[in-house]
């Protein structure tokens, strides 16, 4: 079937085969993943493209079907309030953009495949897709020999913005441009040098040379992440001395993009990981802060110091919530105070005769507790609460 070979093409875990029984997208999960992870937003890239208008309420009006999306293009067309052909134009866009496939067979009507986005890698894939697509029609549509650029002092080289506007520039602008890219294509030349030279692609410099034909049109437009991409894609292989510059230069076309995919979602995840730990660090310290406010202006620093990183190994928190808890004052003070009832505590019960011990264990340790302030009080709670 159509449908299933275009899904595996995608790769595999793309796609979601909808309506199905195993695993169920709601309108609203896909909605909000499709707004979340940026993907809504990277369709309005398309409305320059032919039936590039229509791409998002296109890809509503089949979003909002889920789990049986099997609409003819009529029914979308007085859904989005396109035209029939628009409509058929973003359909063909939204597959290009591997947000979804349709199996189509004659007679009966057609059924779509739609990317399941809430995985972030999933997702970025598709913003890459998008991107490509955009950039691919773009050269297909304008026609680079219809304009012609300003000279610049090189009386060898013409520059423009771009296809199609060239002519309006000002001297003024265009040189602005030309610096813009000769900028970027420097930026941290040397590094870049000196990854080309590890992987052996010394002579193919123009893989990241703006503007230049054979160029990667993702490494050419983003100069300061050029070297890590390279490096991240070609360590994925064991590269024998007997590989050519052309096996080499082959293999980063294809895998480039693709890295690029797996470092964003990787980004977004630790993004994710970061929030999480600062939310809990917030909830931790609003625990310890609670109630009155710590006096502690006898302490000394190096003691202030000490007493702190004891109070914060003896939380039971990752890491990284400690290390937040590092940052914020009053929960800083908080902990050095439980740390100093904790300390008054032990001092006292060593003091006590065998006799007393046992009849303060007995009446719940009241006279065990220090009572210079309510503050202290519930600081040893806290205390008590958080080992």
């Amino acid at each position: 079937m159509k449908g299933n070979a275009a899904a595996k093409e995608a790769g595999e875990g793309m796609l979601l085969r909808l309506p199905g029984v195993e695993l169920r997208l709601t309108a609203e999960q896909a909605l909000r993943a499709a707004i979340d992870n940026q993907v809504f937003a990277a369709l309005r890239d398309l409305e320059s493209l032919n039936g590039g208008r229509a791409v998002q309420a296109v890809y509503v009006a089949l979003v909002r079907r889920l789990p049986n999306v099997t609409p003819d293009r009529k029914r979308l067309a007085i859904d989005t309030g396109f035209s029939e052909s628009s409509v058929k134009r973003a359909i063909k866009l939204l597959e290009l953009c591997r947000l979804l496939s349709v199996e189509r067979e004659a007679g009966k009507g057609s059924v779509f495949f739609l990317a399941d986005i809430r995985s972030p890698e999933v997702a970025s894939e598709c913003v890459f897709a998008i991107r490509r697509v955009v950039r691919s029609e773009s050269r297909v549509t304008s026609d680079p020999a219809s304009t012609k650029g300003r000279a610049t002092s090189d009386p060898g080289t013409r520059v423009t913005s771009g296809p199609g506007v060239g002519s309006l520039l000002t001297h003024k602008e265009a040189k602005k441009n030309q610096d813009k890219q000769q900028g970027a294509a420097a930026s941290n030349p040397e590094e870049l040098s000196r990854v080309l030279s590890k992987w052996g692609l010394s002579s193919a410099s123009y893989l990241v040379r703006p503007g230049h034909e054979r160029a990667i049109p993702l490494l050419a437009q983003n100069p300061v992440e050029a070297g890590r991409l390279i490096e991240r894609t070609m360590r994925k292989v064991a590269w024998s001395p007997a590989a050519g510059v052309g096996a080499r230069v082959e293999y980063l076309r294809e895998n480039v993009e693709r890295t690029a995919c797996e470092a964003a979602a990787t980004g977004h995840r630790k993004d994710e990981d970061r929030e999480h730990t600062r939310r809990r660090a917030e909830k931790v310290a609003l625990e310890l802060t609670r109630g009155e406010a710590a006096e502690l202006s006898d302490v000394e620093p190096q003691r202030f110091a000490k007493l702190l990183t004891r109070g914060l190994e003896r939380l039971s928190e990752p890491a990284g919530v400690r290390e937040f808890l590092k940052g914020d004052a009053a929960a800083c003070r908080a902990i050095v105070r439980d740390e100093l009832c904790r300390e008054e505590i032990e001092r006292r019960v060593a003091a006590m005769p065998a006799a007393e011990f046992e009849m303060a264990f007995l009446t719940g340790a009241a006279s065990l507790t220090p009572s210079p302030s309510n503050a202290a009080n519930k600081s040893a709670s806290n205390s008590s609460r958080l080992m």
